[in-house]
């Protein structure tokens, strides 16, 4: 059975990159920053950096960097 669990929580997590949503882990990662932060472009920021699986264009590290430059 944690096979199949397994290949379960890939092809869900394949599906909701694919239209822009967040995998199992991300979201909770997410939500824990939400929870620090009260800022959710933020958050979005530094799971999409964290994640293994994104592609991060050079305008988003900017974008990141110019923010975290604002928060000091």
């Amino acid at each position: 059975m944690s096979d199949l669990g397994n290949a379960f929580t890939k092809i869900a997590d394949s599906f909701a990159v694919m239209v822009g949503g967040y995998t199992v882990k991300e979201q909770k990662r997410y939500d824990q920053l939400l929870k620090i932060y009260d800022d959710e472009d933020f958050c979005k920021s530094v799971v999409r950096i964290e994640s293994k699986i994104r592609r991060i264009s050079w305008n988003e590290i900017r974008a990141f960097n110019a923010k975290l430059q604002e928060m000091e």
